[in-house]
């Protein structure tokens, strides 16, 4: 409830919807700006996935914050079932239903679901790479498929935040190795 009514919540947010909306209008999607400035400072992930959900949903002429939202709305509830699925082979059905309803209900991703920003999509891709780390480490099935989900998360994840997908998996890697 809420992304179609609320305003813009921060100036950053209104910041990553102007510089979609700036690609919408110019036909550019290379080269990131706001206003009359490049802004280089995340990678253009995120901003084609907002310019495509608001040339498919509303129009950059519309002025309106939602159809910016709807990539971080769409991967909070991704995220969420995907804590369910690499909570399975950790812990079981059960508690990792449990554990993706806490989640999915908790303040925090709620708030990022209805911000037209990057983490919760970070948020997503970081989730399907451990997921799939946690597949691996428990001798799932099909292990090249997994390793294909794995780096794709690793990679789109690079593409909406730069580096922070990939630490947050050497970090998982790391402390596997040191558990043991």
């Amino acid at each position: 409830p809420g992304v179609f009514n609320l305003a813009p919540l921060d100036r950053d947010e209104s910041r990553f919807a102007q510089a979609s909306k700036q690609m919408l209008e110019t036909n550019d999607y290379l080269i990131i700006r706001n206003q009359d400035e490049q802004r280089n400072k995340k990678p253009a992930g995120i901003y084609w996935l907002q310019a495509a959900s608001t040339a498919a949903f509303s129009s950059a002429e519309a002025q309106e914050i939602w159809s910016y939202r709807i990539p971080s709305w769409i991967a909070a509830a991704l995220t969420t079932s995907l804590v369910f699925w690499a909570g399975t082979p950790l812990i079981g059905r059960r508690a990792a239903f449990l554990g993706a309803a806490l989640f999915g209900a908790g303040l925090l991703v709620t708030t990022e679901a209805h911000i037209a920003k990057t983490d919760a999509t970070l948020l997503l891709a970081t989730t399907l790479a451990v997921g799939a780390l946690a597949h691996l480490k428990m001798g799932a099935d099909k292990p090249k498929r997994l390793a294909l989900v794995f780096w794709f998360a690793i990679g789109f994840g690079f593409l909406i935040k730069g580096p922070v997908t990939p630490m947050v998996a050497v970090f998982v890697l790391v402390f596997d190795a040191l558990s043991q």
